[in-house]
């Protein structure tokens, strides 16, 4: 199964915490997620609700 992109269109770097606002990944997790592995991207997808 394919992994979504978390993406709202929401983009906005909050910089105390330097995730976005809207889809609470960093800088290089949204620059590379297109060359992730699937294994990968469900991963940073578990840490989401933590951040």
């Amino acid at each position: 199964m394919k992994v979504e992109s978390p993406c709202i269109n929401v983009c906005q770097i909050d910089e105390s915490n330097s995730y976005c606002i809207g889809c609470l990944r960093t800088l290089e997790e949204i620059s590379n997620w297109q060359s992730y592995s699937e294994k990968k991207k469900k991963n940073i997808i578990k840490l989401l609700p933590n951040r």
